[in-house]
C-alpha cells in the first residue's frame, strides 16, 4: 500500500473466521507488521455471509445428514438431480434437454398408469402437481424444462445454492422423479445418466418403513421395481388407489419431508436475512453493498429476536411457510425409535437443527456485532438506537451504571430496511439494547479511541431537544455541531466491509494476473490499480 501512497492508513479488517487464515490471527500479524495502524481504531469483522452461512451449514448436517456419495440424505438428493439435469446439458447440450422433456411431456400425456403411481409414491406431492396442472395460467412442464438450463450444484460453501436446489426439488418434485424414470428406460445400465437417475428414484421414494415392508428402492442401487420397462417409453405400472384426501401413515417419503422443512424455514427466516446481508447501506447509495456494517449491529438484533420467537413454545409449527412440512408428517410411520427414521426421527431433527442453528449464530453473528470492539458502530445506526448507548455509555463515565438495572427507554421504533427493502420492524429499545449490550464493557468501550475522541460530541447530543441524527445535517441545530462524530462514522464505520465479495469478485482476475510471469509486488499493485 506504502507503493501507492504514504498516507494510507489501515484500520478495519474483514476475513474468514476458519483455518489457518482467520481473520482475528491474520488481524494481530498485519498490526505486526506495520499494514494496519497500531492503535484502538483497528477492528475486524468476520464476513457476515459466511457468518450467515455457518449455522445453515451446521445446522443441516447435525440434523440431516452430509451430502456425498452414498448417503440417503437430503442434500444427496438435490445433489443428484441436479447433477443429472446438468449431465443433459453437458452431453447433448439444449437438444437433449428438449428430448428428454417431449418424452416426458409424451409420457405424462399419453400413459394412464403415472398418475397412480406419483400418487402411491407421494402423495403430498402429486396432489399439488395436479394442482398446478390445473391452473390453465401455467405450462408446468414448459417452466420445468426451462428451469433446467441454468441450475448451479448445491453446495454448502457456495452461499444460497443448496437453498435454491431444495426449493426446486420440492417445487418439481414430481416430473424430476418422471423424467429420472424416463432416463432409466432410455440409458443403457453402464450409462452415468442410467446410474444417477437410478439413484435419484432410490433416495425420492426412501420412506421409513417397518422391517416387514417391502421397501421402493433396490438395495443395490439399480432401478425400483416401480420403474417403468416397456419399449415404448410409456409408463406401464400397476394402477395405484386414488389419491387419499388425507395422507395415510408410511405415504410421505422421508426425504420429501425434510426438503419441506428446509424450504420453509430458508424462504422464512434463512434467505431474506442472507439477502440483506449483500444489499447496499440506503444511506450511501446503489455501490455501497459490503458496505452496511452500521446497520448490522441492530440487525443482530432483529435476527435474534425473530429466531427466539420461532424457537419458543415451537411457534414456528404453527406459521404457514412450515405448513407443507407439518402435513407430511401425518404421512410419517411411529416406529417408536429415533433410529428408524420415523415421525420419532424428524421430531428429533427439527429439534436438533434449532439447537444447532442458535448455537452456531450466537458463535458466528452475535458475539462479534455485540462485542466491545464491535457494539460502538451503533452510532451510525437508528438514533434513537445510538441516543440510548450514548445514555448508557455516559451513565457508566458518570459511576451511575448499576449491574444489571440501567433504566432503558421503553419506546417502540420501527427500523426499516433491515430483512428487506420497504419493510419495516417494530422493536421495543429495551429489549433490542439488552440484547445488544450484554457482551459489551462500557468502560472499555470509553477508553476505545474510535469513542473517546468523539466522546464530547456524542455526550453534547443527549442535551438535544430532539433525538439527533449523526447522518442528517438538516437536523442539527447548528450545521458542524455534531461533524466528529459524523466524520467517524463515514471514515471508519462505512468504509469497513461487512462482508468480502468486492474482493472475492477479483479472485479469477488475481489469477489471470499471476499467470503474467510477473514477480508478487508489481502483480498485487496492478490488481488494486
Amino acid at each position: 500500500m506504502s507503493l501507492l501512497s504514504d498516507s494510507i492508513k489501515i484500520h478495519g479488517q474483514t476475513g474468514d473466521s476458519g483455518g489457518r487464515g482467520a481473520v482475528q490471527h491474520l488481524f494481530t500479524k498485519l498490526i505486526e507488521l506495520g499494514v494496519m495502524v497500531m492503535d484502538k481504531n483497528s477492528k475486524y469483522l468476520r464476513c457476515i455471509m459466511h457468518a450467515l452461512s455457518k449455522p445453515f451449514e451446521n445446522a443441516c448436517k447435525s440434523a440431516f445428514g452430509e451430502q456425498g456419495l452414498g448417503k440417503c440424505t437430503v442434500f444427496q438428493l438435490a445433489y443428484s438431480a441436479i447433477t443429472l439435469f446438468r449431465k443433459l446439458n453437458e452431453q447433448g447440450g439444449l437438444e437433449l434437454v428438449d428430448k428428454y422433456s417431449s418424452k416426458l411431456l409424451e409420457v405424462l400425456n399419453n400413459s394412464e398408469g403415472w398418475e397412480a403411481e406419483g400418487t402411491e409414491m407421494f402423495p403430498q406431492a402429486m396432489n399439488a402437481y395436479k394442482a398446478k396442472i390445473d391452473d390453465d395460467d401455467h405450462d408446468t412442464i414448459k417452466e420445468f424444462t426451462k428451469d433446467l438450463r441454468n441450475l448451479q450444484l448445491p453446495v454448502m460453501t457456495r452461499w444460497k445454492t443448496v437453498p435454491k436446489a431444495l426449493e426446486f426439488l420440492v417445487d418439481n418434485w414430481v416430473p424430476t422423479y418422471f423424467m429420472s424414470v424416463v432416463i432409466i428406460q432410455k440409458e443403457g445400465s453402464k450409462s452415468a445418466l442410467y446410474q444417477i437417475a437410478c439413484d435419484i428414484v432410490s433416495l425420492m421414494t426412501l420412506r421409513p418403513a417397518p422391517v416387514e415392508a417391502a421397501s421402493n428402492a433396490d438395495a443395490n442401487g439399480s432401478a425400483p421395481s416401480s420403474a417403468p420397462s416397456s419399449e415404448d417409453g410409456n409408463i406401464d405400472t400397476a394402477a395405484a388407489a386414488a389419491a387419499a384426501p388425507t395422507l395415510q401413515k408410511g405415504d410421505t417419503p422421508i426425504l420429501l419431508s425434510q426438503a419441506f422443512f428446509l424450504v420453509a424455514f430458508s424462504k422464512y427466516y434463512f434467505t431474506p436475512w442472507f439477502d440483506s446481508g449483500m444489499q447496499p447501506d440506503p444511506q450511501f447509495g446503489s455501490d455501497s453493498h459490503g458496505h452496511n456494517s452500521r446497520l448490522f449491529v441492530q440487525q443482530t438484533f432483529l435476527m435474534r429476536e425473530e429466531l427466539d420467537e420461532m424457537m419458543g413454545d415451537n411457534k414456528w409449527k404453527e406459521m404457514p411457510e412450515f405448513r407443507h412440512y407439518i402435513a407430511s408428517l401425518a404421512g410419517l410411520p411411529s416406529l417408536g425409535d429415533v433410529k428408524k427414521g420415523g415421525l420419532e426421527f424428524m421430531n428429533k431433527a427439527t429439534d436438533t437443527f434449532f439447537r444447532e442453528y442458535n448455537t452456531s449464530f450466537i458463535k458466528h453473528i452475535e458475539n462479534v456485532w455485540t462485542s466491545t470492539m464491535i457494539l460502538p458502530y451503533i452510532i451510525g445506526g437508528h438514533p434513537e438506537l445510538a441516543h440510548e448507548f450514548i445514555r448508557w455509555l455516559r451513565a457508566s463515565d458518570d459511576g451511575d451504571l448499576a449491574a444489571d438495572n440501567f433504566a432503558w427507554s421503553t419506546k417502540e421504533i420501527e427500523i426499516e430496511n433491515q430483512k428487506s427493502y420497504g419493510e419495516s420492524h417494530e422493536c421495543r429499545i429495551d429489549a433490542c439494547m439488552i440484547c445488544l449490550t450484554k457482551n459489551a464493557d462500557p468502560g472499555v468501550i470509553l477508553e476505545d479511541s474510535f469513542i473517546a475522541e468523539i466522546k464530547d460530541s456524542l455526550f453534547e447530543s443527549l442535551e438535544s431537544e430532539e433525538v439527533v441524527n449523526f447522518l442528517d445535517r438538516s437536523r442539527w441545530q447548528q450545521a458542524d455541531e455534531y461533524d466528529p462524530v459524523r466524520k467517524r462514522i463515514c471514515e471508519v464505520v462505512a468504509p469497513h466491509a461487512s462482508q468480502q465479495q468486492r474482493i472475492e469478485c477479483l479472485v479469477q482476475e488475481i489469477n489471470a494476473m499471476a499467470r503474467t510471469n510477473v514477480k508478487e509486488a508489481r502483480r498485487t499493485v496492478r490488481v488494486v490499480i
